[in-house]
């Protein structure tokens, strides 16, 4: 490389790096948000950026409601008055194009996220049970803030427009029989399980565990799935290695916390 050339690489570089640490400063992230975005994350996604749809499989992230709010009743007011389908089941984090073997894509396009036109094709109630964000309450203009996330970071690299994206996440969601929330957990709200017992009853899949007040709980699940030609999930399918290294539930028994009774 020429001293001319190299200038101008870094020129480029410098350049790039400034333009996503401007996204990463104006649309913060919560600390507590397991795929908060730091200037350095974004900016190596952005130097090794894929195109949309040039990955191997899908993640379904899962999210156990009760645990995310487990001692933040006052601060998040979404669990306050949290809907009955989140006391009995997993609901959306995200839906993530993987790669089998090197990191994940993401921030793949530049398309902004459209939250009208969301809201207006899938529903805001649909959303609101399935891809609920806590942290705010319903009438809050932050609430689309945890959807524009994910489109901005995951949903851009699906290859999927993005109503598509956020229609199939949801289908994935909604279907009891393709991604079912485990009868054996349904059952032991509010109490302990066996983490083996509870592997088995989600298959192969990462579950991940929180530690609070030396209580350990069960918090979220990774699955992964198959795609088509036109980058929509099919099915399930076996997790890679560093998939599995995700899971830090650990070995003996772990909490299903429950939120507290309606009054």
């Amino acid at each position: 490389m020429t001293g001319s050339s190299f200038l101008r690489a870094m020129a480029a570089t410098t350049s790039l790096f400034s333009v996503v640490a401007s996204f990463a400063s104006s649309s913060p992230v919560p600390v507590d948000d397991p795929h908060r975005v730091s200037v350095y994350d974004a900016t190596v996604s952005a130097l090794a950026a894929k195109p949309p749809g040039a990955f191997d499989m899908y993640i379904l992230a899962q999210s156990w409601q009760p645990a995310f709010c487990f001692g933040k009743e006052q601060e998040y007011p979404g669990c306050r008055a949290p809907q009955s389908y989140w006391r009995s089941h997993l609901t959306l984090h995200g839906l993530w194009p993987e790669l089998s073997g090197s990191a994940p894509p993401s921030f793949c396009s530049g398309e902004e996220f459209d939250a009208d036109r969301i809201e207006r094709e899938l529903g805001i109630d649909t959303l609101h049970q399935y891809w609920p964000d806590v942290k705010f309450s319903e009438a809050s203009p932050q609430y689309a803030d945890f959807w524009k996330h994910e489109w901005t970071r995951h949903g851009t690299c699906s290859g999927l427009e993005q109503v598509d994206y956020f229609t199939h996440a949801i289908n994935l969601e909604r279907n009891e029989t393709l991604a079912p929330t485990p009868q054996y957990l349904q059952d032991h709200v509010g109490g302990q399980v066996d983490v083996k017992k509870l592997r088995e009853a989600f298959g192969d899949a990462a579950l991940k565990c929180q530690r609070s007040k030396h209580v350990t709980m069960f918090s979220q699940v990774f699955t992964c799935w198959q795609k088509d030609a036109h980058n929509v999930p099919t099915q399930r399918c076996a997790c890679p290695p560093h998939i599995h290294s995700e899971d830090s539930c650990g070995k003996g028994s772990v909490t299903i916390p429950a939120f507290p009774a309606d009054d």
